[in-house]
């Protein structure tokens, strides 16, 4: 794949929790995310899955999966069916060459079926509740993946619960439960939950209480005191005024990039990011996990069950973790580097590999495989040689 032109930075109108998150890290992560070319990442197959989750639950919230006596579970599974194969044909190519159906997808069924039962817990018994009203409130019931923003629109965001009458705010979750590390709800995850209660403030509803509901059907609970709402929400523009006035001085995507090992964790636009790959080192590993540049030197081909497979030798490697003196990438299928548009892959072409898998690691050579979900290569452009260099 031909890794996509960095973005021009431009100023920010509004700042979204996810936005907020990215530029408490890295301000070119988070031009990235506002200006950067979308559809141009393959992105995660857990994305997919995690938005069909979203889709299934609001749909359950909504009251839109009981209708004609049918089962709550069995339509949940048939809207996750349907938005999963909507989201897989709109797929990056990539990805839809690693994985040739959307059941292929890593924990299809797992997630499917927690979206089910999820969907069975949350469902009312009859009609619509976001639609109605109950009784001497002046808001529905419940608002439902609800955009708001505060008076001042500066602040914006969606969450995908508010009970009104009950002062919660909720938001659905799709992570792994890690013994030790899903007992109580995240900094990441409180700081979305205050700009949620916060927004609903500014829009007239009281939220003392945040909810994180992950997949497992288990609940983990923060109180959200109006000092800790207000403190976030100031904290939020503050940000935001801060990235406005760097972007209004210098908009280049390098110069706002911030590269360190606890910053580009997670990072989506690590692969374009040259400060990141001029800066990675291999001690970044267990933060960052393992992802290497170089140039191809060799290229041997093979096939496989009809599948073009190449095994590439590399020099002049950087990596963010331990390689020996020859790195060797091993069968790799063919398409999921080159697509229709792209050049060849040539011996001398410089490449970015994310997320490999060490098979063998020894002083005088590594040979690298590839995870499927996590793994992609990417082709340097010009502009990044340029960059880079």
């Amino acid at each position: 794949m031909k890794i996509p032109s960095v973005p021009k930075a431009r100023k920010l109108n509004s700042l979204s929790p996810s936005l907020y998150e990215a530029l408490l890290v890295c301000k070119a992560r988070a031009a990235w995310i506002a200006f950067g070319e979308k559809g141009a990442m393959p992105g995660r197959p857990e994305a997919i899955l995690g938005s069909c989750f979203h889709d299934v639950i609001a749909a359950a919230h909504k009251g839109t999966l009981l209708h004609g006596g049918a089962d709550v579970e069995e339509e949940a599974r048939r809207l996750f069916d349907l938005k999963a194969q909507e989201r897989f044909q709109k797929a990056h190519e990539t990805l839809r060459a690693k994985f040739r159906t959307k059941e292929h997808l890593p924990f299809y069924h797992l997630q499917r079926a927690s979206a089910a039962a999820l969907a069975r817990k949350v469902s009312p018994e009859s009609g619509v509740e976001n639609a109605g009203k109950r009784q001497g409130l002046q808001h529905p019931a419940r608002l439902i993946e609800q955009s708001l923003q505060s008076k001042d629109e500066m602040l914006t965001g969606r969450a995908d619960l508010i009970d009104v009458a009950d002062k919660v705010v909720v938001d659905y979750k799709t992570r792994q439960e890690i013994p030790g590390q899903s007992e109580e709800v995240t900094d990441r995850e409180k700081r979305q939950l205050r700009l949620y209660a916060y927004l609903a403030g500014q829009n007239g509803i009281t939220v003392e209480r945040g909810v994180v509901a992950l997949a497992s059907g288990r609940k983990l609970s923060v109180d959200l005191t109006e000092a800790q709402v207000n403190a976030e929400a100031d904290a939020a523009r503050a940000a935001l005024s801060r990235y406005n006035a760097v972007v209004a001085e210098q908009s280049d995507f390098e110069e706002l990039a911030q590269a360190s090992p606890i910053n580009c964790q997670y990072c989506p636009s690590m692969i374009l990011c040259s400060r990141f790959w001029q800066t990675a080192k291999p001690s970044w590993e267990e933060q960052v996990g393992k992802h290497l540049s170089g140039r191809i030197v060799s290229i041997t081909r093979a096939q496989l069950q009809g599948v073009e497979l190449v095994t590439l030798k590399l020099d002049e490697v950087s990596s963010t973790f331990a390689i020996g003196k020859e790195v060797m990438l091993e069968q790799v299928p063919e398409q999921w580097i080159i697509r229709d548009d792209d050049a060849p892959l040539l011996e001398g072409s410089l490449i970015r590999v994310t997320h490999v898998q060490v098979a063998v690691s020894t002083a005088e050579q590594t040979v690298l495989r590839l995870n499927r979900a996590k793994t992609e290569v990417w082709m340097l452009t010009p502009h990044h040689h340029q960059v880079d260099s």
